[in-house]
């Protein structure tokens, strides 16, 4: 049974990055050029933008999340289609009391208050 295992696991290594429902989370370490700025102060609002690392993907989705005092920035992306990018670009308000904004499934912090 254990040969078995070790025959399959290189196998799913090598499948494509999003799950098998066809989409996944961004995560930061696989995003060039994430850049987050300061794109108004009343109220204060983010401009980010980036592009997924992988020409296999494209953005599908892009929402956000609140948990405690971080606003998360959950990126979907799945197969690459002919009409949609792996790059993004999107402006988000943030609340008061949010502290950090943290980008990706693992948190990973991308501005600070």
């Amino acid at each position: 049974m254990r040969a078995a295992l070790v025959a399959i696991l290189p196998v799913v290594a090598m499948a494509a990055p999003w799950s098998a429902s066809g989409e996944t989370i961004l995560r930061a370490r696989d995003v060039r050029s994430l850049h987050v700025l300061e794109a108004a102060r009343n109220p204060l609002t983010l401009m980010i933008s980036g592009t997924a690392a992988s020409g296999t993907v494209s953005v599908e989705s892009i929402s956000t999340e609140v948990r405690a005092d971080s606003l998360y920035v959950l990126v979907e992306i799945g197969p690459a289609q002919p009409r949609l990018s792996p790059s993004f670009e999107f402006s988000v308000v943030v609340p008061d009391g949010i502290t950090h904004v943290r980008f990706g499934p693992d948190g990973d912090a991308i501005w600070p208050r």
